[in-house]
């Protein structure tokens, strides 16, 4: 999570188009919804800023991300699909490898889904999916962002027909 301008403001020039912030007051990299806002309010208008929260009521959420200025809401606790229905912007959820398969159909199409996982030599390997479902063809994109010792690593696909 992003906890200064400077560090925002870097990772833009290095090419990001989104940055997030801990909005979970027991993080270690939590910041406040006015902190967000201030590091926002630096950034181009063309980043996207991500607000992370967990188990997080909904109007808690809707207060700090209006107060923040986001752009989409992160969703990393126990949440149920009702939430990004309920919520004005963009969600991504969070899930594991082990539910991804038994939660990701409960979530509505165009949830877009974090999936994290450790690898061998302890690389972190973080792909979003963004499922969609239009008529009778199904489409799948995905970024695919590998963090390891070596570098980052991103891959963009696209799969299916839409």
């Amino acid at each position: 999570g992003i906890t200064r301008v400077t560090d925002a403001l870097h990772a833009v020039e290095q090419g990001a188009t989104a940055v997030g912030f801990v909005l979970w007051p027991r993080s270690p990299l939590a910041v406040t919804a006015d902190r967000a806002a201030e590091i926002i309010a630096e950034l181009p208008s063309h980043v996207m800023a991500v607000g992370m929260f967990v188990n997080e009521p909904l109007d808690g959420i809707r207060a700090a991300a209006g107060r923040a200025r986001l752009t989409a809401i992160q969703l990393h606790g126990d949440e149920p699909p009702a939430y990004a229905d309920a919520l004005e912007w963009p969600v991504i959820r969070a899930v594991s490898a082990r539910e991804f398969a038994a939660i990701s159909g409960a979530w509505a199409p165009d949830t877009a889904l974090l999936l994290d996982y450790q690898k061998e030599g302890n690389s972190l390997l973080r792909t979003i999916l963004v499922l969609k479902s239009r008529g009778s063809g199904h489409s799948c994109k995905y970024h695919h962002l590998e963090i390891s010792q070596a570098g980052i690593h991103i891959e963009v696909m696209d799969q299916g027909h839409e």
